[in-house]
């Protein structure tokens, strides 16, 4: 049986808990290393890396602030440096955001929102296309809030749309997804709903 995933690892952005911690451990289940992002609580993401080692597969963990373009950039590289490849991000970073009506946000809310969601996914998107061309291809998945889950197949070119659940950007040839593709986009959910995140 051939490999689920590339050679390489999936980088997981808030992997240090919650739905990033089962998706990272997920991805090191199915045979791929993981390298796992977090912002503040480094002893337990140095924790879920050690569960990932015991499993056979290699981890590393990276001090990255979502709203921070040079923090994602340089753990970013250091991920490259680590893996020889990142093959997939997941994009979990951010807190749970409250289920309100628009008008009862806070501007403060919705621009905390925004920049680690929209702006913070941007930026890991945008560091990460120019490896994945030359690597021979990549995945993103996001568990955003949007409220609904679906999921599409953009070219290169266009922008990406932020407020999906489960949204894969495939780079490299416009072709239909691979298996590789699909089983990203199924563990993410798989993991989202056991931990009730569906809608």
């Amino acid at each position: 049986m051939g490999r689920a995933f590339p050679e390489g690892a999936a980088a997981i952005f808030g992997g240090s808990g919650g739905i990033g911690k089962g998706v990272a451990l997920e991805f090191a289940k199915a045979g791929t290393d993981v390298a796992i992002f977090y912002r503040s609580k480094e002893a337990v993401a140095e924790a879920v890396a050690d569960e990932i080692r015991a499993l056979g597969c290699k981890a590393s963990i990276h001090r990255a602030d979502a709203r921070s373009y040079d923090e994602l950039e340089a753990g970013f590289a250091a991920a490259v440096e680590a893996h020889g490849r990142v093959h997939s991000i997941v994009w979990g970073a951010g807190p749970i955001v409250a289920q309100l009506p628009i008008a009862d946000w806070t501007l403060e809310q919705f621009r905390a929102s925004m920049e680690i969601e929209a702006f913070g996914f941007y930026h890991a998107a945008r560091i990460a296309i120019p490896h994945f061309r030359a690597s021979g291809g990549g995945s993103f998945v996001h568990l955003g809030s949007g409220g609904h889950d679906w999921c599409f197949q953009l070219p290169i070119s266009a922008p990406s749309e932020i407020n999906s659940k489960f949204h894969v950007h495939k780079t490299g040839p416009a072709a239909p997804y691979d298996s590789i593709s699909w089983r990203r986009v199924a563990l993410a959910s798989e993991i989202a709903a056991k931990s009730g995140d569906l809608c």
